[in-house]
Parts: C-alpha cells; sequence; structure tokens
C-alpha cells in the first residue's frame, strides 16, 4: 500500500517540459522538481559555494547549543532548546541567500554570490525572527497533540515567510500574512512540493549516514560526508521552494486567493439592515 502511495506521488505528475528562462511560471510538480535540479546544475559553482557555507553555519551552531549541555540538568534543558533553533537559524541564513540568488535571476537575468550575501545581510534580522517565530508556532501547535493538524496547516502556510521579506521587504507579520494568502486555495499543490522537499532535508542525511556505518570509513569521516551531502542539497531544497513561491504567483494572477475564512460563531441578525428614521409624532 504505501509503494502504491509512493508511486502516485512521484508518477501522477508532469515533468515537462522544464523552462528556466521564466522563472516565475505555473509548474506541476514534477516540473518543479526537474526546474529546481536543473537550476542547480546550470549555477553550480555559486550553489556549491553556498552550500559549503552551509557547513561552518550549521556546524558553528550546533556546537554553541551543545556548550549549556555540560553542566546541570537545567543546562542540558538550555542546550536541548538551543539545539531545536539552532539548526531553523542556520538554515534560513542559507536559504535566504539562495532566494536572494533567484531573486536576482528573475530581476535582472544574473546573479552573484557577492550579491546575494549582500540581498541576505540586509534583511537578516528579519529573516532569522521570522524563521524563528514560524519554528515556534509550529512546534508550540504539534506539542499539544490536537493542534497537530493546525501545526501541519501551518506548516504549509508559513512555508514563504522568507521569500515574502526577500522578494517584496515585508515587514515579518505582513510576511506571514502574505505567505498564507498566496497558499489559501492551492494548499494540496503546495503541500506535495513541500512535503517532498521537507522528507529530503530530514531523510537524506540519516539514511546516508546509516549507509556508511557498514563501510570501513571511520566515524569521523562518516559525518563528514554526512555533513557535506546534506549541506549541499541545501541550495537544491531552497530553490525548490524558490520556485514553487514563483508559481504561486503565476497561479495567483489569474486565480485570486479565496477570502479569509471567518472564525466567528455568530452574527447579529441586525448587521446589514437599514434603519428607518422613526416616524414624526402626530400633530408634531
Amino acid at each position: 500500500m504505501v509503494i502504491i502511495l509512493l508511486a502516485a506521488f512521484l508518477v501522477l505528475t508532469r515533468w515537462g517540459p522544464v523552462d528556466l528562462e521564466h522563472l516565475r511560471a505555473r509548474r506541476a510538480f514534477g516540473q518543479l522538481i526537474r526546474a529546481a535540479r536543473q537550476l542547480y546544475g546550470r549555477h553550480w559553482r555559486p550553489m556549491v559555494l553556498i552550500a559549503l557555507t552551509a557547513i561552518p553555519i550549521v556546524g558553528g551552531a550546533q556546537y554553541l547549543a551543545g556548550l549549556p549541555g555540560t553542566g546541570t540538568p537545567g543546562a542540558l534543558a538550555v542546550s536541548d532548546l538551543l539545539g531545536t533553533f539552532a539548526r531553523p537559524i542556520a538554515l534560513a541564513i542559507v536559504s535566504a541567500l539562495v532566494i536572494v540568488f533567484v531573486r536576482s535571476l528573475v530581476e535582472t537575468g544574473q546573479a552573484g554570490l557577492v550579491d546575494a550575501w549582500r540581498g541576505m545581510s540586509r534583511r537578516f534580522w528579519r529573516v532569522v525572527a521570522a524563521q524563528l517565530l514560524a519554528t515556534l508556532g509550529v512546534l508550540l501547535m504539534a506539542v499539544t497533540v490536537i493542534g497537530i493538524p493546525f501545526a501541519i496547516s501551518k506548516l504549509v502556510g508559513w512555508s514563504f515567510v522568507q521569500q515574502e521579506i526577500l522578494f517584496s521587504d515585508k515587514p515579518i507579520r505582513e510576511a506571514f500574512r502574505g505567505s498564507s494568502d498566496l497558499v489559501r486555495g492551492r494548499w494540496w499543490h503546495t503541500a506535495r512540493t513541500v512535503l517532498f522537499l521537507t522528507l529530503i532535508t530530514i531523510v537524506t542525511g540519516p539514511m546516508v549516514t546509516f549507509a556508511l556505518i557498514f563501510t570501513p570509513f571511520p566515524l569521523f569521516w562518516i559525518n563528514v560526508i554526512g555533513s557535506l551531502i546534506f549541506a549541499l542539497l541545501i541550495p537544491y531544497v531552497a530553490l525548490g521552494y524558490a520556485l514553487l513561491y514563483l508559481d504561486l504567483q503565476a497561479r495567483a494572477e489569474t486565480e485570486p486567493a479565496k477570502p479569509r475564512r471567518s472564525w466567528r460563531l455568530w452574527r447579529p441578525r441586525s448587521l446589514g439592515r437599514v434603519v428607518s428614521a422613526p416616524k414624526p409624532a402626530a400633530g408634531g
């Protein structure tokens, strides 16, 4: 059954053609996956350099998160908390570089690593704060168990907060609202790609590390190889999100988003009625 669902997930889509000249365009799931791979290959030099910057960023974040873990149980709790948020912050920085790179391609047709760093640094704190808020919000909903469906919904709905900040220069609150508006009415189309890219991020590293355990490589080199592969995948995942964001923008131009759902449980019966003016008293 699982194999059938997996085959349907991957096969029931359109894989071509792939157009890299017009990045803001509607694409099926398969076209998005192929376009991200081909865009990575076309700009592999800056993508690899961005990927290599992920190693000290992610490694440094993990190191800092582990520092408090050598003391009391309270310090261990602080270490776990830092570890939870250190990785999203590091990934947000690396992903932001790719987003700015794609934005330059859309706007000018050219992009460079220096310009990507410059564009990311201008909105650095907003990007990091937005990623922290999104991660914290999803975690708080998920830990309640009954809030897991809402966590999944927001995980997809808030997938483009960084893009809203870096493409449109929106403040954090407007970025969350803009991302939700973009996804509304196109949730399933978005969720399919988000799920695929999330699985790549979560599963690939552990799978490679597990496979290398059965080789004669020392444990140190197994960790190095696993980290390197994970780092090289970050730009691909970020490219996938950026192309999906541009796809949703293209869809929004012809398919306006559905209005926000009202959570008001009741509505006064007097709303919308025209109140007639009182009649003048007789003999007045």
